[in-house]
């Protein structure tokens, strides 16, 4: 995602589509989104309709852990679990780490990450 790929997507996509929305709906052509600080978000008084009803706030940095699950413990799990998994079956194999590397599929690598996620998402349930 680049800054120029969000914009074209916020005046192209997201104005029309929510414009046309509210006015199905019999409702005032206003809306906010609300977006976290990301690079690819560009600055937010680029991102106003021209009538200036739709438009782009930014979350304060650092608040997106607090509200978005994901940014909390289930990434980390993921990726403990992940590289646990992938670790392990390169041991079960025979020869070297850069052999085990090469042999390692795609394929390998979702059914790992699969594996990881379930793993993942049901501790976090436990420790919540």
């Amino acid at each position: 995602m680049t800054q120029e790929i969000f914009r074209n997507w916020f005046f192209k996509q997201f104005v029309p589509e929510v414009t046309s929305y509210l006015r199905s709906e019999n409702l005032p052509v206003k809306a906010v989104l609300l977006l976290d600080n990301a690079p690819s978000h560009p600055p937010a008084e680029e991102l106003k309709s021209s009538n200036g009803n739709i438009f782009v706030i930014y979350m304060p940095p650092n608040i997106t852990p607090l509200i978005q699950p994901m940014d909390q413990n289930v990434l980390r799990l993921t990726k403990l679990f992940y590289r646990k998994s992938v670790l392990s079956s390169m041991i079960t194999k025979r020869g070297t780490v850069a052999d085990a590397l090469k042999s390692l599929t795609l394929k390998d690598a979702v059914i790992h990450l699969h594996m990881a996620t379930i793993e993942s998402v049901s501790n976090s349930k436990m420790l919540a």
